[in-house]
């Protein structure tokens, strides 16, 4: 847990016995108030995201802090790390207050790319399973997808590019998540495609915000379709039918309409 006067809090969950939350550890404060956090796939290192505009790696054997990373600063102005992830190599992705997205090498905390497709707070980010695309996503609505490609020099070396966005919400975005279950788009693609229908089932994104809609997207096909906006209640259908298809009862407004086929 990340705190206001800086400090972050370990708790440890008993999942089998009691069922409780108990306090382990502290780390002490830095001064600064802790933002966003998250951890590596593979190792025990924590990144924090800070009020100062750094971003801090701490090994989480050790309570040590490893790495110290200042993000962008403008004059006159504030910078907050709003939202950190890590891929397996330990590139770190941020996202400020000024809509920069920003690669740094988490190893020597040298940045790589910085992004500005968004005009305010970056509040979301997500990656692709297989850590080939991020999305992101914050107070202006707008979700872009920052895809990898590699190098025709260096098959080794990949290269982040800015790909395409949407803008399916009217409000702030405050989650994006990625979901193993296959995205179906057998209901969003033309007759053309219908041919290649098998190679559309992969994995989806999720984005919630303010407006209060779910929307899910293709992670494989993000550029090439719209998102489907999910009912958040159980569809009312206005017709059915008896299951040998003799009769069809049709809802109007104060009454049903039953014919006979």
């Amino acid at each position: 847990v990340g705190c206001e006067d800086g400090s972050i809090r370990f708790y440890i969950y008993d999942n089998i016995g009691s069922h409780t939350l108990e306090y382990s550890r502290m780390i002490p404060s830095i001064n600064a108030r802790v933002l966003s956090m998250v951890y590596h796939p593979s190792s025990p290192t924590l990144y924090i995201g800070c009020s100062d505009g750094s971003i801090r790696s701490i090994n989480t054997s050790t309570n040590s802090y490893d790495l110290y990373i200042i993000g962008d600063k403008i004059k006159n102005s504030l910078t907050f790390i709003l939202s950190l992830q890590v891929l397996s190599d330990s590139t770190i992705i941020s996202g400020d207050n000024h809509g920069n997205i920003q690669l740094w090498d988490g190893n020597s905390g040298v940045l790589t790319l910085n992004i500005h497709q968004h005009t305010a707070d970056i509040l979301a980010i997500a990656i692709s399973n297989d850590e080939k695309q991020i999305f992101v996503s914050g107070v202006d609505s707008k979700i872009i997808c920052i895809q990898s490609i590699q190098s025709a020099h260096n098959l080794n070396d990949k290269q982040w590019v800015y790909a395409s966005s949407h803008r399916p919400h009217s409000h702030d975005v405050y989650c994006l998540a990625i979901s193993s279950k296959p995205f179906d788009l057998l209901d969003n693609i033309d007759n053309s495609d219908s041919k290649e229908i098998n190679s559309y089932l992969n994995h989806t994104l999720l984005s919630g915000g303010l407006d209060g809609n779910l929307n899910q997207f293709s992670t494989k096909y993000y550029s090439k379709y719209r998102p489907l906006r999910l009912m958040s209640y159980p569809p009312v259908y206005l017709t059915a039918s008896t299951t040998d298809g003799s009769l069809l009862v049709m809802k109007q407004r104060r009454h049903l309409d039953i014919y006979h086929i």
